[in-house]
Parts: C-alpha cells; sequence; structure tokens
C-alpha cells in the first residue's frame, strides 16, 4: 500500500511519489513507501514436507535401533552360560576351546590337537590320520572299559591329544552318567572293580553350581598306562591319560585340563 503525501506550505494533499506540490508549487517531503509482503504457498508446502520428513527419519531410526537392540538381546540369550566351578583360570599360553554344539568349553595346554566330530573320531582312531596324531584305540579302549559296566550308553564326544607325546584327553556323555552321582560311580567301581585296574584316590568336590564332581585316579599295570577321572554330575566323564613312565611329568597339566571343565547352559 503506498501512503499519502501533504504538503508543507499549503497543507494540501498530494500523491507520495510527487514530488512538488501541484496547489503551490513547493517542494513536498519524501514519504515512506510501505511494501506488502505476499505470503509463498509454496515455501509453506515445502516447510511442511521437510518436517514430515525429518519425523519419518527419526521414527526410521528410532525402530532400528529398537529393533537393534532386540536382536542383541535376542542372540545373547541364545548364547550358552558359564556353570563355574571354580576353576576358571587359564594358565598362559593354554587354549580355551568350546565343542562344535556349544555344550561344554575347557583349557588346553600348547602344542595340543582335538576333535568333537564324532565321525572324524571314528576315522582316526580305526583307520589313523597322517595329518593327526591321536591315541591308539588299545589306550582309548583301556581308559574307558572300566565304566561300560555303570554307564553302557556313555559316547566319545571329544578327543584331544599332544602332537609329540603321550597325553591324551577323552570326554564322553550319556543320558547313564547323567543319573549316576559321583558318589554311585565310584561305588560302582569299588563294588565291581576291574581285574585289569586299580582305581585309587578317590575324592568328591562339592558344588552347588555344577553339582557334585568326582575326581580319582586308575592305574592299568598290565597296559603301562595311568589315568585321571572326574565326573561331572551333568552327565560328563573326562579322562585324562598319560603313559606310565610320563605320568608324573603330566599329572599337574592334566588335572588342571580336567578343573577347567565348565558345562554350558544353553
Amino acid at each position: 500500500m503506498i501512503e499519502s503525501n501533504v504538503c508543507n506550505n499549503c497543507g494540501k494533499g498530494a500523491l507520495a511519489t510527487d514530488t512538488i506540490c501541484w496547489h503551490c508549487g513547493a517542494k513536498l517531503p519524501k514519504a515512506a513507501i510501505e511494501t506488502a509482503v505476499i505470503p509463498d504457498p509454496d515455501a509453506d508446502l515445502l516447510a511442511q514436507e521437510r518436517s514430515k520428513t525429518a519425523v519419518y527419519i527419526y521414527a526410521a531410526l528410532f525402530a532400528f535401533t529398537v529393533l537393534a537392540l532386540m536382536g542383541t538381546l535376542y542372540a545373547l540369550g541364545k548364547r550358552p552360560l558359564f556353570v563355574l566351578n571354580g576353576k576358571t583360570e587359564r594358565p598362559a599360553g593354554w587354549t580355551a576351546v568350546t565343542d562344535q554344539s556349544q555344550t561344554f568349553t575347557l583349557n588346553l595346554p600348547p602344542n595340543w590337537e582335538w576333535l568333537d566330530n564324532s565321525d572324524e573320531m571314528m576315522d582316526v582312531l580305526f583307520e589313523g590320520d597322517e595329518g593327526m596324531k591321536m591315541p591308539a584305540l588299545s589306550a582309548v579302549e583301556t581308559a574307558v572299559l572300566p565304566f561300560l559296566t555303570s554307564v553302557p550308553d556313555s559316547k566319545l564326544t571329544f578327543i584331544a591329544q599332544q602332537e609329540a607325546e603321550s597325553p591324551f584327553l577323552l570326554v564322553l556323555h550319556g543320558d547313564a552318567l547323567a543319573q549316576t552321582s559321583p558318589r554311585q560311580l565310584i561305588a560302582a567301581m569299588k563294588d565291581e572293580p576291574s581285574p585289569t585296574a586299580e582305581i585309587v584316590d578317590t575324592s568328591i568336590i562339592e558344588n552347588s553350581l555344577t553339582g557334585d564332581q568326582a575326581d580319582f585316579r586308575i592305574n592299568f599295570p598290565e597296559q603301562a598306562i595311568r589315568c585321571q577321572y572326574r565326573h561331572v554330575q551333568a552327565g560328563y566323564l573326562l579322562v585324562a591319560c598319560a603313559d606310565e613312565g610320563e605320568y608324573g611329568r603330566y599329572t599337574a597339566d592334566l588335572f588342571n585340563m580336567l578343573s577347567s571343565f565348565q558345562p554350558l547352559n544353553n
């Protein structure tokens, strides 16, 4: 809107664009010109669209964050959990090994090889494998034979051995083992002793988390082999053996391996 102008000399009105009064010829003062601001509908629409886009982006980011968090929590919930037995410290240079089924974990000394695939273990034991040294089948049979009467359904689920020496480790699992308490297993061994095996150094380890455990040692004089055993109430029997002449060198390592065994809750 354009404002009117007034002549200071004669007081007559004039247009704001006039510079001289048409009535008296006097010079007129400059009048302010007010420029009307016309709203731009396209600019308002663009601002609204930008606001909506920002809301959508924030909503999408929030949803993605929530889904990612839920996925992480679900994955963590599906991971197996440790059942601590108080012997979790791993010696320097040792390797923590978890079986393929994620049912247990244990520590192995340096330069040890292992298998936890039943088909591969049978191939190695019965047919041999030049790329991997495993204990002789006769030694494995000797180590597990005393238990076949008490826990006949036990299956070999893990086998390991040092690369260049005689020590080896076996892990057996079965329903009968899970239903047999450590005390019952030791009692059965003593009630029906094997003519070729001598059970010694028996002890019960009470553990409120994993259940009671049994530690004992068996000598096999005719086979020149000694073995340490641990029966875990979750249904596992661990067997750690070495040749008679080397047993003293590996006693501590064998015990540490047995003590590091951790059942996993799925």
